[in-house]
C-alpha cells in the first residue's frame, strides 16, 4: 500500500512538472509582452532595467527553476500590469466572487443533475428518460463558453428573467 501511495504521489508530481514546463515554455514562445514597443514606447535601457527587475534577462532554465521555487512557496511575484501589487493580492480580491460563483454553479448542477437523474430513473425508456439523457449529454459535451452564451441569451435576452451581467445584487447572481 505504501509503495502505491508513493508511486501515485510521484506520478502526480511528475505530471505537475510536465504541465508547468509546458505552460512556461508556451508563455515564452508566444510573441508579444507587457513591454512591447507598439503599446508602450521605452528606451532600450529602460526595457533592460524592467526585464532585469523581473528576472527575465536570465536564461530560460534559470527562470524556470526560479518559477518552480517561487510557486512551491506560493510566491508568484508582482503583477506585470499592476507593478505595485502582488499576484497573490490580486487573486485575493477576486477569490470570494469566484468561490461564490463556483458554489452556486455546483449547487445548480447538483440539483439539476439529481432532478434529471431521478426523473429519468422513474420513467425509464420513455420520452422523459431520453430527454433527460439528451440534456445531460449536451451539458457534458458542449463547451462551457458556448453553453454559457446560450444560457445568457435564453434567460436574459429572450425570457428577460435575469440581467446579462453584473454582480451588484442577488438578481445578478
Amino acid at each position: 500500500m505504501g509503495r502505491y501511495v508513493v508511486a501515485r504521489i510521484a506520478a502526480i508530481l511528475g505530471t505537475l512538472l510536465i504541465i508547468s514546463l509546458f505552460v512556461f515554455v508556451l508563455m515564452h514562445a508566444i510573441p508579444g509582452g507587457p513591454w512591447d514597443e507598439d503599446r508602450m514606447p521605452l528606451s532600450p535601457a529602460s526595457k533592460a532595467n524592467i526585464l532585469r527587475s523581473f528576472g527575465l534577462d536570465r536564461p530560460l532554465w534559470q527562470q524556470y527553476l526560479l518559477y518552480l521555487w517561487n510557486a512551491a512557496h506560493l510566491n508568484f511575484g508582482v503583477s506585470y500590469k499592476r507593478p505595485g501589487e502582488s499576484v497573490i493580492s490580486l487573486l485575493g480580491h477576486v477569490w470570494p466572487v469566484t468561490m461564490h460563483l463556483g458554489g452556486m454553479a455546483l449547487g445548480i448542477a447538483l440539483l439539476g443533475g439529481l432532478g434529471l437523474g431521478v426523473g429519468a430513473a422513474l420513467r425509464r425508456n420513455t420520452p422523459a428518460d431520453y430527454l433527460a439523457t439528451g440534456v445531460a449529454v449536451f451539458g457534458l459535451v458542449a463547451p462551457h463558453f458556448v453553453l454559457g452564451s446560450l444560457l445568457i441569451l435564453l434567460f436574459s435576452t429572450l425570457l428577460g428573467w435575469l440581467p446579462a451581467g453584473g454582480w451588484d445584487t442577488p438578481r445578478h447572481w
